[in-house]
């Protein structure tokens, strides 16, 4: 049966993952993502944590799919119960 996540509280913990590429990390838009983690922080509360192998750069990524499968499987098998957010870039904006 799906079970409906809560709403998030001030001072929940989200983990940042990237399952597809590594672009948070890369030369070219890496100020992107501290941007996107103060703004969660300051804006709504929140504590951000990046999965063991989310900011190691696309390049790295590109060349170890396992390392973002073991991303996933560390959020969600986490037993802080951790909200989970995708970092990615895409058309100019990094979405945290």
């Amino acid at each position: 049966m799906l079970k409906k996540p809560r709403h998030l509280c001030y001072v929940d913990t989200i983990a940042t993952v990237s399952p597809s590429n590594g672009f948070a990390r890369d030369y070219n838009i890496n100020w992107k993502y501290p941007l996107g983690v103060n703004r969660l922080k300051d804006l709504f509360g929140l504590n951000v944590v990046p999965a063991p192998n989310s900011l190691k750069g696309s390049e790295y990524l590109a060349k170890n799919p396992q390392a973002r499968a073991e991303d996933l499987i560390w959020a969600f098998a986490n037993p802080n119960g951790l909200f989970i957010i995708q970092d990615w870039y895409t058309h100019g904006y990094l979405l945290v």
